[in-house]
């Protein structure tokens, strides 16, 4: 067990380092995209200046209707804000919509190299599209023409979070809208220093990618430790448990077997207290016929006492006579 737990720390410890790179990795870059082109919005570095809609399509989506089940079998990947997680590519979706429900609901083809912007729920989370799909209405999506790289599209609109949510409007909550989103400005540098940003950023990606799959298999090597250990401590338990009981169950064996010796002990006494009544019994008994022959006895003395006394009184005196000469 003690094993385990240092696997798990030092498992532990691997994730933050590996977290830490990443987030190194992310911090370079921002910093090479600074270090290339300054602020994108404020744009001092003079940079040829143009609107969102002048360098790319802006294109929302929707959403087909929940309760026609045909419209969410299908082969068309269609995308939310909530699937979203900080990923700099996006594939495979969780969710599929028919080729019925592309033709009957306002849905547009979001091709591949397209830059994802959330623009509610929240505002600022941003993704290039990896394979063609669709979305639902929470994005203002970019379809980069050929004076805006898509690499750089994404680093100023993940830089620019905090400007971005300045701009939503909405009582229930925040939203930015098309024509907003139409409207912001950006720094436009010449195509070719995008791209050449854009190669070190790819390469940037493949390193944190990299570490996203060593992430990957040490927090599921980390599950496994983690598992293993809580069924060893259950396991561990268990036997604790176990001993307890056999401790309690053998204390308890003590404590019965005293009792039966204590209950043959009384068994014993009471044993000897009943002989004692019976024997006291038999003396009684043994007495009672004693008293019996001796009060047979006295009542035979008493007849021979009288039969003798009036032996002694002459026959002819009489008796009244006697007595009065002789007690008075």
């Amino acid at each position: 067990q003690q094993r385990i737990v240092a696997e798990l720390d030092l498992l532990s410890s691997i994730v933050k380092k590996k977290n830490a790179q990443l987030k190194i990795l992310d911090d370079l870059a921002q910093s090479i995209f600074h270090e290339m082109f300054g602020d994108p919005i404020a744009n001092e570095r003079g940079w040829d200046y143009k609107r969102l809609d002048e360098v790319a399509e802006i294109v929302g989506g929707a959403t087909p209707k929940t309760q026609i089940e045909e419209y969410w079998v299908g082969d068309n990947y269609w995308v939310t804000p909530a699937e979203l997680h900080k990923e700099h590519y996006k594939g495979a979706t969780e969710r599929t919509i028919s080729d019925e429900a592309v033709r009957k609901t306002n849905v547009t083809l979001l091709p591949v190299g397209t830059v994802l912007l959330s623009s509610r729920a929240p505002i600022g989370k941003v993704a290039i599209t990896t394979v063609p799909m669709y979305c639902n209405q929470g994005f203002k999506n970019l379809i980069c023409s050929e004076k805006l790289n898509n690499e750089y599209a994404f680093q100023v609109l993940y830089s620019k979070t905090e400007y971005l949510n300045s701009l939503g409007t909405g009582a229930t909550f925040k939203e930015i809208s098309k024509k907003t989103t139409e409207a912001i400005k950006i720094a436009v540098p010449p195509i070719e220093l995008q791209k050449q940003f854009a190669e070190m950023a790819k390469k940037i990606q493949v390193e944190k990618e990299m570490i996203k799959q060593r992430l990957e298999q040490l927090e599921n090597a980390f599950a496994k430790a983690y598992e293993r250990e809580r069924v060893l401590r259950q396991d561990y338990n268990f036997v604790q448990m176990f001993l307890q009981e056999r401790m309690d169950y053998e204390a308890k064996q003590e404590a019965y077997d005293a009792l039966k010796l204590q209950w043959k002990q009384l068994q014993r006494d009471r044993e000897e207290i009943s002989a004692k009544i019976r024997g006291l019994g038999e003396q009684e008994e043994t007495l009672g016929t004693e008293l019996s022959a001796l009060e047979q006895t006295a009542q035979g003395l008493t007849w021979l006492a009288i039969n003798s006394f009036f032996s002694s009184i002459p026959v002819t005196t009489h008796l009244s006579s006697y007595f009065a000469s002789n007690l008075f």
